[in-house]
C-alpha cells in the first residue's frame, strides 16, 4: 500500500510538470541552435570554442543529473519504506478503535 501511495503521488506530480518541462525542452533547444548559428556569423570560426564550452558543459550537467537520478531513486525507496509504516501504523489504530480496546 505504502509503495502504491508514493508511486501515486510522484506521478501526479511528475504530471503535472509535464506541460512546463516540454516548453522548456522546445525553447532550449532553439536558443541553442540560435546561438550556435549567431556565434558563428559574429565571431566567425573562433566560435567552436564557445561550442566547445557549450558541449563541455552539457556533459558534465548530464553527469550530475545521473547522479541525482540515483540519490531520488534512493529517496523513493526511503519514502516508500516510511509509508509502509505509516500505513501499518493507522491500520493497527483503526484496529484498536474498532475493538475498543481503548
Amino acid at each position: 500500500m505504502g509503495q502504491i501511495s508514493s508511486l501515486m503521488q510522484v506521478d501526479c506530480f511528475r504530471l503535472s510538470l509535464l506541460p512546463k518541462n516540454f516548453n522548456s525542452i522546445i525553447f532550449i533547444t532553439y536558443c541553442l541552435i540560435f546561438s550556435i548559428v549567431f556565434m558563428a556569423l559574429v565571431v566567425g570560426l573562433s566560435f567552436l570554442a564557445g561550442f566547445g564550452v557549450l558541449f563541455i558543459v552539457s556533459v558534465i550537467n548530464l553527469l550530475i543529473s545521473r547522479v541525482t537520478g540515483r540519490y531520488q531513486r534512493e529517496i523513493a525507496k526511503a519514502t516508500d519504506n516510511r509509508m509502509k509504516i505509516t500505513n501499518e501504523v493507522f491500520n493497527n489504530i483503526k484496529f484498536i478503535k474498532v475493538n475498543a480496546w481503548e
